[in-house]
């Protein structure tokens, strides 16, 4: 996603985006995985990432990921948050890059999957009322 990507880099050592790399590709492959082998939750995930990204306009909900995806990266010692500004982290290890972007990639498919979820309850249940037996 390209909100989130924008705030990362810059504030992420060279190190830290080699976690993010191996993340990023492990969230591709599973999504792979997910949507091959129960193609009722990848349709879900698949619709609710559609409102997930488009919600980028504003992206509050990425922000908020990925503060706590950097304290979860800051958790495990992978992070630093300098003492002069409390909105600053730096992505300092290998660990650091994947533990923020798991955790932050974790928040955002729960998610897409949960708003994938409701649509595609609503749609059905707007369906099944539409046509009375």
């Amino acid at each position: 996603m390209i909100v989130p990507l924008m705030i990362a880099v810059p504030i992420t050592s060279q190190s830290g985006r080699i976690g993010m790399t191996v993340a990023i590709s492990l969230f591709l492959l599973v999504g792979w995985y997910i949507g091959h082998r129960y193609p009722r939750n990848g349709e879900r995930l698949i619709v609710g990432g559609l409102f997930v990204a488009i919600s980028q306009v504003f992206p509050l909900l990425h922000i908020v990921s990925g503060i706590v995806g950097y304290t979860v990266a800051h958790a495990f010692g992978g992070a630093t948050i300098p003492d002069d500004n409390v909105m600053t982290f730096i992505t300092t290890s290998e660990l650091g890059g994947f533990a923020c972007t798991l955790s932050t990639g974790a928040a955002l498919v729960a998610g897409a999957f949960a708003i994938g979820w409701l649509y595609v309850a609503i749609s059905r249940l707007f369906r099944s009322n539409s046509n009375p037996t």
